[in-house]
């Protein structure tokens, strides 16, 4: 299975991801927002929330490695 596959797996591989000015501004955005409509909730970091969105990606574009494919 090629290297690809397993970027998914849930394990910590590291990496990194550039963002540019505009990407940064929703995150800011995001986070001004879940402040406001959720007081005493935790605020995700920026990190968590690229690392969601990611996975999300990956699922959807059919990357992620399924159960047991390993």
């Amino acid at each position: 299975m090629s290297d690809i596959n397993d970027l998914n797996t849930g394990e910590t591989k590291g990496g990194s991801v550039h963002l540019d000015a505009q990407p940064v501004l929703r995150l800011k955005q995001y986070r001004n927002d879940h402040l406001k409509n959720h007081p005493g909730q935790p605020l995700p970091g920026v990190a968590q929330i690229v690392r969601h969105a990611v996975n999300a990606w990956l699922d959807e574009n059919g990357v992620a490695v399924a159960e047991g494919e390993k």
